[in-house]
């Protein structure tokens, strides 16, 4: 059965940005990936919309311990310690200008994200994605981040 989205899910779309139509194409594929999901059992979650500049510092700092007698505002100021959740410095990404949404695939009646190397991430968001003129974090070089959906070229038009 198709999943509905939370008002809290629904609110997170309605905080991204117009610019290049980039709400609306994202509403579109979370809506889409939803009802793919009908037949590949899994559900989609809305986990990410715009990130304030104080909620991106607080991810940064997972994983992160901050140099003693550094200032926290500056990114040479942090040393990895663990397991990273961001790679973006507050002002670095998408999230902050409501250019990018997270959408979470987890298994069918799950609260659990479905692992990276399920092949449902390409078939259900990224195909989609790419699609839709959207870059997919699943695609990035340095690491996979199969949530993460950015408008294509967004540092330009933040």
């Amino acid at each position: 059965m198709k999943r509905t989205f939370t008002e809290a899910e629904l609110g997170r779309i309605a905080s991204l940005s117009a610019i290049g139509d980039f709400r609306e194409r994202a509403r579109a594929l979370a809506n889409d990936a939803n009802s793919a999901c009908e037949g590949e059992t899994c559900n989609v979650r809305v986990v990410f919309g715009l990130r304030t500049l104080e909620e991106q510092m607080a991810l940064w700092q997972k994983g992160r311990a901050l140099k003693p007698g550094r200032p926290p505002k500056h990114k040479s100021s942090w040393s990895i310690v663990s397991s990273v959740v961001t790679r973006a410095f507050p002002g670095e990404s998408a999230h902050n200008y409501g250019l990018a949404i997270d959408l979470a695939l987890l298994g069918d009646e799950s609260k659990a994200w479905l692992p990276g190397h399920d092949p449902r991430w390409r078939t259900v968001l990224g195909e989609r994605a790419r699609a839709a003129g959207l870059t997919w974090g699943g695609d990035f070089k340095s690491f996979f981040d199969g949530a993460h959906v950015e408008l294509l070229g967004w540092e330009s038009r933040r």
